[in-house]
């Protein structure tokens, strides 16, 4: 079984659908997408994604989403079609739609879904097993920029990792083959960075799961590094049209580019 690991998209939705549509039509027994972070979700000047495929995509928040938003992200989102507007309500006196910008009902139930359903969120530590082999998910990470935005708006302090969350997760009696988070463990050193409290924090799923590979995104770069039995990939973002495919049944790694309009896979050495 085959799974696409998708970097960093930052609401390049059509860009995000081009890259996985030509990777099924490179590996046609592709059963799924797991997406690293940075979705873009309910982001300042961001629209909603919407899927022209059908496999399903796996995605975590980074520090580019709209983390008060995330609170309800398992909640259908939907739009009025007379007025664009937000937050359709079932009407309490019909089977019809309600919205309440523009007090309408009746056409208005035939309603628009912001995101489509083949979009999965993984809250952090969440577990989803693939092909005999688990695959916990993690998001979160620490925004260099922070300086720049402006609370509530377009930055979020729910991007930051908590002890509490840590401490539940390393918790529970569960194998971990497989980690997909926004950032990676400082432990491993994959990258040069200064020392960061949510690296910090992900050195502990580290040290308690042990998993054989952990993808990555945040940093828009590839990086592939060994230590202590896992390989940690760092994943490119979606505007190098370039991303990843892993093989579960035996841990094959492939990168998949797009070159001249066709996509290209090849073997990532020391990916196994």
């Amino acid at each position: 079984m085959k799974v696409l690991i998708l970097g960093d998209i930052h609401g390049e939705f059509k860009l995000a659908n081009q890259l996985i549509k030509m990777c099924i039509k490179e590996v046609p027994d592709l059963a799924g997408v797991f997406q690293v972070g940075d979705y873009g979700y309910r982001f300042p000047g961001v629209e909603g994604w919407r899927t022209d495929f059908k496999v399903p995509v796996y995605w975590i928040e980074g520090n580019h989403d709209n983390h008060e938003a995330l609170k309800n992200a398992d909640e259908v989102f939907k739009i009025c079609k007379r007025c664009d507007g937000d937050g359709l309500n079932p009407n309490p006196y019909s089977s019809d739609m309600y919205c309440p910008n523009c007090e309408g009902t009746g056409e208005i139930q035939n309603f628009k879904v912001r995101d489509s359903h083949n979009l999965h969120f993984m809250k952090r530590g969440s577990v989803l097993t693939f092909a005999g082999k688990n695959v916990m998910f993690f998001g979160g990470a620490t925004s260099i920029d922070k300086n720049l935005r402006v609370e509530g708006r377009d930055w979020w302090p729910g991007e930051n990792i908590s002890y509490g969350e840590i401490k539940e997760t390393i918790s529970r009696d569960v194998r971990v083959d497989v980690m997909i988070t926004h950032d990676f463990p400082s432990v491993s050193k994959v990258l040069k960075m200064s020392q960061d409290p949510n690296r910090d924090f992900l050195s502990e799923l580290f040290t308690r799961f042990k998993p054989r590979l952990w993808f990555f995104g945040h940093h828009h770069t590839i990086k592939i590094t060994n230590y202590e039995g896992c390989t940690f990939i760092c994943c490119p973002d979606v505007r190098m049209e370039e991303a990843f495919v892993l093989d579960l049944s035996n841990n094959e790694i492939k990168l998949f580019e797009v070159e001249n309009k066709t996509g290209v896979l090849s073997l990532v050495k020391g990916g196994r």
